[in-house]
């Protein structure tokens, strides 16, 4: 099993622009729902 997930694990340059994208859409989500959060989050 574990043979399994070192192959299927995504590269780190993957892992940080899924993660910079998920940060992008949830920021900007927040700013569309809760405007006065999102300005506190920065």
């Amino acid at each position: 099993m574990l043979h399994v997930l070192d192959r299927l694990r995504p590269s780190p340059a993957l892992i940080q622009s899924t993660r910079r994208r998920f940060y992008r859409v949830r920021s900007a989500v927040f700013r569309t729902i809760w405007p006065r959060d999102a300005v506190s989050e920065g």
